[in-house]
């Protein structure tokens, strides 16, 4: 019928709208405000939270299999995590909502890649409010959040860079931390 028609062209121009909105109309996780906490499990056992983290800066990216620019995203972040260590930057690639045969395959993929990388089967990327991918937050050393990106472009590697390297320089305080990540 028309209306369905109608209906469905409506909803085709609101979801074209809602992939080409700027990161910043997004997301609800808000630059200097606390991170979502919880990262995921590493293992069976191992739960991974920012928290565990303070005095690092923390990387923190969603990404598919299926997301070609993610893909070119993440042996980058590989390279930061080289450069910065791990004393300094944690990177926790979390991958978004695919089954665990898919991402089974997909890690053995990345092996070669120094990244943390975790499996979201929704709860996570949801506290992230994750649009679009690649979706990437850092956050800094107090567990504040620092910058957001969603997509990927080369272009945008030098800003990422500076973003990274203002985190790294910021000061750390305990305290501060606390309060922080109460919120």
């Amino acid at each position: 019928t028309i209306k369905e028609v109608n209906n469905a062209v409506v909803v085709i121009f609101l979801a074209c709208a809602f992939l080409m909105a700027p990161a910043s109309a997004i997301a609800d996780v808000v630059d200097g405000e606390s991170a979502p906490d919880y990262l995921g499990k590493y293992s069976q056992n191992d739960k991974i939270h920012i928290s565990e983290h303070a005095g690092k800066v923390v990387i923190v990216n969603f990404w598919a299999s299926w997301c070609v620019p993610c893909h070119k995203e993440l042996p980058m972040l590989s390279a930061i995590q080289q450069k910065a260590g791990h004393d300094r930057l944690r990177v926790f690639s979390i991958n978004f909502k695919e089954d665990r045969r898919t991402f089974k395959k997909a890690v053995d993929a990345l092996k070669d890649l120094d990244l943390t990388i975790l499996r979201d089967t929704g709860s996570i990327s949801r506290s992230y409010d994750v649009k679009a991918l690649p979706f990437l937050v850092i956050v800094g050393k107090n567990g504040l959040v620092r910058f957001m990106q969603t997509g990927y472009a080369e272009s945008e590697i030098p800003k990422l860079v500076d973003k990274i390297n203002e985190a790294l320089l910021e000061e750390y305080s305990p305290d501060n931390a606390e309060i922080a990540l109460l919120n």
